[in-house]
């Protein structure tokens, strides 16, 4: 599952030349024809995508499943609740989220939606320096806010931002 288009989210995708790849039909859209400098503006870099992309991506469009808190309609991947897919927009165009149902419990991949936990719990979004990098800043705040009141209402939902070294280090251990 692909969060989003940015190069620190995609770079490892030729690796794996034999893998389904999911991702946000409006993420990819917003950067398919990107070259050059307009895509490193957008934290997208074309090479890092697989050439194959296209063919092996299957591209997310319709979420209208079971609402999670705060955040809206879901896409459920497998059609058993398993794996949800939620749009988490603001830092990047289409970014989504993926809730999973683990043996551990459940754990909901943020991605950027904040870099850290505690970003959710104190309500603190990232430094306005980061704005220019930002596909919608009032979009940001929200999602934001979203995921905190996502994680009121399920409070043992495992919440695991992409960046944050807190909730790495839980799932590694």
């Amino acid at each position: 599952m692909i969060s989003h288009f940015h190069a620190d989210h995609v770079a490892g995708l030729r690796d794996f030349p034999a893998a389904r790849l999911v991702a946000s039909e409006a993420g990819y859209v917003a950067v398919a024809s990107l070259k050059g400098v307009n895509a490193l503006r957008r934290g997208f870099i074309p090479a890092l995508l697989p050439p194959d992309f296209a063919a092996r991506a299957q591209l997310i469009a319709d979420f209208k499943g079971l609402e999670l808190p705060g955040l809206g309609p879901s896409y459920d991947l497998f059609g058993d609740g398993t794996l949800l897919l939620v749009e988490l927009p603001g830092h990047a165009r289409g970014q989504i989220g993926l809730l999973a149902a683990t043996e551990r419990g459940t754990i909901f991949f943020v991605a950027d939606g904040a870099w850290l936990r505690r970003a959710i719990v104190e309500q603190r979004p990232p430094h306005p320096i980061t704005h220019r990098l930002v596909d919608d800043v009032a979009a940001m705040h929200t999602t934001l806010a979203g995921l905190s009141q996502f994680t009121h209402a399920c409070p043992d939902v495992i919440i695991v931002p992409s960046h944050c070294p807190e909730a790495l280090a839980e799932l590694l251990f």
